[in-house]
Order: structure tokens, then sequence, then C-alpha cells
């Protein structure tokens, strides 16, 4: 019995060991961070946006469609209820603010970040996923925030808060960073730049700050959101992404894709 016993415990740990989203926590300067590690290559994850019309519990934005992870999104205003910059969730860009760096996820599932100028018109259509108004962290390695010169104008971003994060690693995977702890931005570079990411851009934070995970908070928002990042363990490639690839057949046969590329000056 005891021999089934230590087989069955085995059996279970090498499932949890298999799965494609993990977490973690580690300690670094005093500060306490919490971390979700995905593997998006291949068809297990899907990375994905989610935003409502006005502010909600995290939950809320789940839409009986739990996921496996969720982080805070991007900055809202508490009046209008709705996020200062751009949202695209489905391939529809739902809410508009031309400002910050950009995570978004293409419509092959793979995630990137990049950072446009401000007031910078972007071309959405490449990508199903994405939210901007960012702050630019680490880029090729280099931990570089400066939100002055991405025309953030609220003191309290560069100053000392709780902290929500997305990175990318050398090797592809996407990582979600989130501390309770009152850190810099520079802090939260140096803590993810130890975890081998390579790129990254901090999200909303202070009291925005959020990080679900298998059904728990692991850290809990102290006010209503509006726009979340979810981790999904299933695949990107399902009839939305099966209807955009006959989309960008039919556009491409038209002669219209090209013309657009050249007009956005991509």
């Amino acid at each position: 019995m005891r021999n089934v016993a230590t087989l069955v415990g085995a059996l279970i740990t090498a499932l949890a060991t298999a799965s494609p989203i993990q977490y973690a926590s580690f300690y670094q300067g005093g500060a306490l961070y919490h971390m979700v590690v995905a593997e998006v290559d291949g068809d297990q994850v899907s990375a994905e946006t989610r935003c409502s019309q006005g502010l909600v519990p995290m939950r809320s934005l789940f839409s009986g469609d739990e996921p496996v992870a969720a982080l805070t999104g991007t900055f809202f205003g508490p009046d209008t209820q709705k996020p200062i910059a751009d949202v695209v969730v489905d391939g529809t860009l739902v809410c508009q603010g031309e400002r910050g760096s950009v995570l978004a996820v293409d419509w092959f599932g793979k995630v990137h970040i990049f950072h446009p100028g401000f007031h910078q018109e972007l071309d959405w259509f490449p990508y199903r996923f994405a939210l901007r108004g960012l702050v630019r962290l680490i880029e090729d390695g280099r931990i570089v925030p400066d939100p002055r010169s991405q025309h953030f104008h609220d003191s309290a971003i560069w100053g000392r808060a709780q902290r929500t994060a997305v990175g990318l690693t050398q090797d592809g995977k996407v990582v979600l960073f989130a501390t309770r702890s009152a850190v810099t931005l520079s802090q939260l570079g140096y803590a993810m730049k130890g975890q081998g990411v390579q790129d990254a851009v901090s999200l909303d934070g202070g009291g925005s700050t959020a990080l679900f995970y298998r059904g728990q908070m692991v850290v809990s928002s102290a006010r209503r959101l509006c726009n979340i990042f979810v981790l999904y363990e299933r695949s990107p490639f399902d009839n939305a992404y099966s209807a955009h690839l006959s989309r960008v057949a039919h556009l491409q046969a038209e002669g219209v894709l090209k013309s657009i590329g050249q007009k956005r000056g991509h």
C-alpha cells in the first residue's frame, strides 16, 4: 500500500510539474514577489485580455470563464471607470488612448512587448489582444524605467508602491509579477531580471494590485478593476483564430491587406 501511495504521489507531482502555467514566490531586497510563469510556445496556453464597461471585482471580469491566472491590467480613470489607453479584446479596439508601452498577443498566441511613441496610432489588425498605457521597465535586458519620457505625469508611478508587471524571458516564457511590498520601478525591474526576464512592462499598481491563480486571490485588489490580463490552459487556435485566417486570406486576395500595411507603416 505504501508503494502504491508513493507512486500516486509521484504521479500527481509529475502532472503538476508538467502544467504549462506555474506559480512561485521569492524574496529580494526584503520584498515578497509573486510570480506566474507560462510556457506559451505551442498550443497549451492562451494569453488574453478582459475589459468591462465599468469597475467591477476582478472575478466578475472572468464572465464565467475562469482563467488559470489573472493580473491587473492598464491604468483607468476613476471617474470614467474606463482604461485611459488602448485595449484590444478579441481583435476589437474597445478603448482608446494613444500612450505608453504595449503588451500584445498576436493571432498565433505569441506575446509581444513594444514601445510606440506618444500619440502614435497603431495598426491592431495583427493582434487579437492588447493592453497599452503601460510603463517601460526592461528592454533588451536593460532596466530602463522612465515614466516621464512616456508622458506619464502621476508621481506615484515612479515612487514606491505595490506593483504588477508582465515580462518575457529569452526563451519566450511569459511571466506575471505582483507584490504587495512598496517598491520602485527599478527595484521591480531588478527582481524580474533576476528571474530571467529580458523585456517587461509595469501595469497598474497601488490599490489596483491583484493576482489570481488557480481559484485563489494570491494578491487581492483594494479597489474594483475594469481590465485584466489572463492566462488559460487551452489552445489559442480556436474558431476565432480560424475565422481570422480566412479574413486575412480574403484581404490578401483583394489586395487590401497589403495597402493597410503600407498605410500604417508595418
